[in-house]
């Protein structure tokens, strides 16, 4: 998906927290997107709803990989 940062969306230092898009690409004109919050120390609040109409910034592209292990008994 593609890495973005949103407008006034900082940590105590006032660097952005960069997210990851799961599901639809940032451009979509869809009525919520659902982030991956990669950065910051707060893992309470990992993912995030976004209304559209948001201000965002494109960073790049990430891939995540989901594993599923197989526990022994």
């Amino acid at each position: 998906g593609s890495v973005i940062s949103l407008a006034k969306d900082v940590d105590d230092d006032g660097n952005s927290h960069l997210y990851l898009t799961l599901g639809n690409r940032p451009d979509r004109h869809v009525g919520e997107q659902l982030f991956l919050r990669l950065t910051g120390q707060d893992t309470t609040r990992l993912f995030k709803t976004v209304p559209s109409n948001s201000i965002i910034a494109v960073r790049g592209t990430a891939a995540l990989n989901v594993e599923y292990l197989e526990r022994k008994a």
